[in-house]
């Protein structure tokens, strides 16, 4: 049973993915953009927060 609170969770772990494979694509362009390393920075992050919050919610399912 989903709630939507760990649904936003997970989603903000999702958003941070997309932004990392938005930033790679930029650098894999050859772009210099100097915004660039905030990109990284927020994806990197979003993603660990993302992660932890996944971690979390299946320990907790794992263990009831």
């Amino acid at each position: 049973m989903e709630t939507s609170s760990s649904t936003g969770k997970m989603a903000v772990g999702f958003i941070g993915a997309m932004l990392m494979a938005f930033a790679f694509f930029c650098l894999s362009e050859g772009g210099e953009d100097p915004d660039i390393e905030v990109v990284w920075l927020v994806a990197g992050v979003l993603s660990l927060i993302g992660a932890g919050f996944a971690v979390v919610i299946m320990w907790r399912r794992v263990a009831k």
